[in-house]
């Protein structure tokens, strides 16, 4: 019985988990600071989001990483033939 129970737990803890992935698109179009809500759709990535960075750009853009223990589950950068750099301080 216990070991169903602990069974029936780790499911629902996994199936949490993956429900609660989001996307989330940068929408700064320049420099700007990682857990600003508004420089994101959606609100700031969290451990299960992948974090999207696909906006055209016109410079260098800096991202401050401000969060000290900010963990996502993927990084997703587009328009990487363009010759700018996105840097991420922090």
């Amino acid at each position: 019985m216990k070991r169903n129970l602990n069974a029936a737990v780790s499911v629902f803890c996994l199936f949490l988990s993956v429900a609660c992935a989001a996307d989330k698109v940068w929408q700064s179009a320049g420099d700007g600071i990682w857990s600003d809500d508004a420089n994101w759709t959606g609100g700031v990535p969290g451990n299960s989001d992948t974090a999207i960075f696909n906006n055209a750009i016109s410079s260098d853009v800096i991202v401050d990483m401000d969060l000290p223990d900010q963990a996502i589950t993927k990084l997703h950068l587009q328009n990487a033939t363009a010759p700018w750099r996105r840097i991420f301080n922090g």
